[in-house]
């Protein structure tokens, strides 16, 4: 069972975002093989079959059921024009599922009026989703196949309120002046593939996010901000464009943004 929403907008949009979840589980663990075949894209990243079919069953389910909103996919694009407008990356970290390995998924965040109001995040070769709705809170559940199985269970970030105390992750490690500043303060943790796992888990307070474009980001922000978390672009402000930024629990917020405010 759902948590309840507050409103029936928010548990309509929060079911629907569960469905898009659903389907692009379906689709890629249908692809799924210890060897993927890819194309190369102009931007140098791999798209699979499955990147494609996902994003057209995404597209077309929005389409159908929210045919006023707007739509940015990594895959095609941006269509439409709305208030609303739902971010889609129909199969993040393909070069992990082109060679087999875990880490994959398909994330889905809707923004309304330029603020993001939920987010679901699918990793069904990890049995893993997480959801959150702003100003509502944010879960977790097992999954079988894909498909939520295991009860939701509400998502807590680590309550560490010291940057000396804090354990921090570079993801990826590029060995930037930024890290460099991290490490002179807090504790660093080995780059992982389970990197948003372990800030929504509590295992890391602070994951320095070093790269990725807004489909990559906007689910991971809606999900860590409606659980009480805290992102921080490049340069200090909110946005998503910028190819990257810092998530933490709001207690650390201040102290790594002092750190940080130096670049």
């Amino acid at each position: 069972m759902m948590p309840t929403m507050e409103h029936a907008t928010s548990r309509d949009d929060l079911r629907l975002a569960h469905h898009l979840a659903d389907l692009g589980a379906g689709i890629a663990l249908r692809h799924f093989a210890p060897s993927v075949a890819a194309q190369v894209k102009a931007d140098g990243s791999p798209v699979t079959a499955a990147d494609l079919e996902i994003d057209a069953a995404i597209v077309e389910a929005l389409h159908t059921e929210r045919i006023d909103d707007a739509i940015l996919s990594e895959e095609s694009g941006p269509t439409g024009r709305g208030r609303r407008r739902w971010i889609v990356d129909p199969l993040d970290a393909t070069a992990f599922f082109a060679r087999g390995d875990r880490g994959w998924g398909t994330y889905v965040a809707l923004e309304d009026g330029g603020e993001l109001v939920l987010g679901v995040i699918n990793h069904p070769q990890d049995r893993r989703r997480y959801w959150g709705v702003s100003g509502v809170g944010a879960w977790s559940a097992t999954t079988t196949d894909g498909i939520v199985a295991g009860e939701p269970r509400e998502i807590r970030l680590s309550a560490v309120d010291r940057l000396a105390d804090a354990r921090y992750m570079a993801w990826p490690s590029l060995r930037t002046d930024a890290e460099a500043a991290l490490a002179a303060v807090a504790t660093a943790v080995d780059p992982s593939i389970d990197f948003l796992a372990d800030l929504l888990e509590g295992r890391i307070d602070v994951l320095l996010s070093q790269g990725g474009e807004v489909w990559d980001h906007a689910a991971e922000v809606a999900v860590v901000e409606a659980a009480g978390g805290r992102f921080r672009d490049p340069v200090g402000g909110h946005r998503l464009d910028l190819r990257g930024g810092t998530y933490t629990n709001a207690a650390l917020e201040r102290e790594v943004g002092a750190v940080l405010d130096r670049f």
